[in-house]
This record gives structure tokens, C-alpha cells and sequence, in this order.
């Protein structure tokens, strides 16, 4: 069984990715990545972005 144990630096890639997708709106994965959070990180920590997103209470186009 796969375990995900979420490192300091995955933390504050999460914390900042959320803070600039509730800030601006909708991001590409570019203007993620031009945020300085590595593909790798971006990649392992997508789920909790979009998790923290979604419990920020920001409306989504459907």
C-alpha cells in the first residue's frame, strides 16, 4: 500500500498554490509551475490543491 506523506516543501507549494488559485481565478499548470513549484510537486500535490480550493469555497464554472 502506497502511503503519501507530505514534506515541508510540498506543504508550501500547497499553501501557495491555493492562495494564488483563490486570489486570481483559474491557473494553467504553466502559471503554476512560473510560481516556482517544481512539476514533480505539481504532480504529487494536485489533489490537495484542488481539495484546498474546493474548501475555500470558490465557485467554479461549470
Amino acid at each position: 500500500m502506497k502511503t503519501s506523506i507530505a514534506t515541508a516543501d510540498d506543504k508550501r507549494d500547497i499553501k501557495l498554490a491555493i492562495a494564488k488559485i483563490v486570489e486570481l481565478g483559474s491557473m494553467s499548470d504553466e502559471q503554476i509551475l512560473d510560481l516556482g513549484i517544481s512539476p514533480e510537486s505539481l504532480v504529487r500535490n494536485r489533489g490537495a490543491i484542488a481539495a484546498g480550493v474546493r474548501a475555500s469555497g470558490m465557485q467554479f464554472a461549470a
